[in-house]
């Protein structure tokens, strides 16, 4: 009976290494994508407010990580929309070096001229990150990055 356990025993162990690897080692992905993204020179007083060594809950007996940062850019383009089309690429640029793409399917933001949130996605190990950025001055954009592992 013994014999019969050790080959489902070795399959499982195998599955689980396939599966994308550990919370540790996706939650280390995710902090270093994050510490990458936020040692960018152009940031003014850049916090990691989380910098994903905890896990979180999922609710449904799994744990996640989670990043979170804030900083300001700095910006001397008069045109909103300009401000924000042009962080929206060079942080985007900043995600894409650490290997995110942008997530489709969200609303069009392109015309708003307040605020834009862009996701940004890493599918192995599987991580998202999305960054907010909320013109809070004429000369400055307020910038908050969220990233998360899934849930394993």
């Amino acid at each position: 009976m013994s014999r019969r356990l050790i080959p489902f025993a070795a399959i499982a162990v195998l599955l689980t290494a396939c599966s994308g690897g550990s919370i540790d080692e996706s939650g280390a992905q995710l902090a270093k994508d994050g510490r990458q993204v936020m040692a960018w020179e152009k940031w003014v007083e850049p916090q990691i407010t989380s910098p994903a060594t905890e896990n979180v809950a999922c609710g449904d007996g799994t744990f996640k990580r989670v990043f979170t940062a804030s900083a300001t850019l700095p910006s001397n383009n008069p045109d909103a929309d300009d401000t924000l089309d042009n962080a929206e690429r060079t942080i985007g640029a900043r995600f894409s070096e650490a290997g995110y793409e942008t997530a489709t399917g969200g609303p069009d933001q392109s015309d708003k001229t307040d605020s834009r949130q862009v996701k940004k996605v890493k599918q192995e190990p599987e991580i998202s990150f999305t960054y907010t950025m909320t013109l809070a001055q004429a000369d400055a954009l307020a910038v908050k990055v969220e990233g998360q592992t899934a849930c394993m």
